[in-house]
């Protein structure tokens, strides 16, 4: 699901490409289309070697030798559907990042020209990820707030893709949801808290950064859909009231590695959507299973 098994699919097509272009026996260049002919066999035969490794087996521990393992008919959405049906798996981990919100109005970070770094360009930032660098914020919380406000636009609703992984837990087989979003989106789909792990923290809720006190997401929504409010402030003694996000310097939540720790080893199906696994450490996430699997369902966009 991630861009990474794109790019591992194209070098693999861009190589047998490749030796047929240096074949001395050629006069020129192949047309077009033979290029691109060629190129889907290659990225079939690709895929078709993933398939194969997944098909195979894994060693057991014990005996040393290999045996079946679940594995899917097809690299499509049915095809992660028929592995459902049919190998019943009780234990579901879903990754998640901002690509399942942007149909809800949300725009993602890094896109040219839409993402939420390209709007604040007129703050002269050092760098646009300066926004999440904690000693930024204490010495000029306002770009951070900028951004802030786009996350909330009005009549924000979850979208099909967190119903989706609401439903997973209502059947019964979400172990958790380990999500990079910020937006608390997952919680506004009623699943129960505990499924859901918020790796980089939410808006949710927000702490005073002097007196500590805490407000609710209605609190803050009120503040940042406020024209005229550019920081929220503390009503007790006006400080700056910051969102329980992470930010760089800070130390991610004790229960994200826990969760970690307890769920991936026992987790039978990996579902990564929105992301395209680049921060660290939630990237990592996917070594902790034994076997992965990756497809990539851009194509599948509404």
């Amino acid at each position: 699901m991630s861009e990474d098994a794109n790019a591992r699919n194209r070098k693999a097509g861009t190589s047998k490409e490749g030796e047929t272009e240096h074949n001395p026996d050629e006069a020129k260049a192949p047309p077009k289309s033979d290029l691109y002919s060629r190129f889907v066999e290659s990225f079939e035969n690709a895929l078709n070697t993933v398939t194969s490794t997944v098909s195979s087996a894994v060693k057991s521990g014990s005996e040393g030798h290999c045996v079946a393992k679940s594995k899917l008919k097809s690299f499509t959405l049915e095809g992660i559907a028929d592995f459902m049906k049919t190998e019943h798996p009780s234990n579901v981990v879903v990754m998640t990042g901002a690509g399942i919100s942007t149909s809800a109005g949300i725009p993602d970070f890094r896109s040219p020209g839409t993402g939420l770094y390209n709007n604040l360009q007129k703050y002269n930032l050092p760098d646009p990820q300066a926004v999440f660098d904690i000693s930024f914020f204490h010495e000029n919380p306002e770009p951070f707030f900028a951004l802030s406000k786009e996350l909330f636009p009005e009549n924000l609703k979850p979208t099909p893709c967190h119903y989706f992984v609401r439903l997973l837990e209502k059947k019964g087989i979400l172990r958790r949801w380990f999500t990079q979003n910020i937006d608390s989106l997952e919680f506004l789909t009623g699943i129960p808290e505990e499924k859901v792990v918020t790796a980089h923290g939410s808006h949710r809720t927000s702490t005073c950064t002097q007196c500590s006190k805490k407000f609710d997401l209605q609190w803050l929504e009120e503040r940042l859909r406020d024209k005229n409010c550019l920081v929220p402030r503390c009503d007790k003694c006006e400080g700056v009231v910051k969102p329980d996000i992470i930010f760089f310097g800070e130390n991610l939540p004790k229960r994200f590695f826990q969760c970690a720790i307890s769920d991936f080893p026992k987790c039978d199906l990996l579902l990564i959507m929105g992301t395209s696994l680049v921060v660290q450490p939630f990237a990592s996430l996917v070594s902790e299973v034994s076997l992965v699997s990756e497809v990539n369902f851009s194509q599948f966009h509404d």
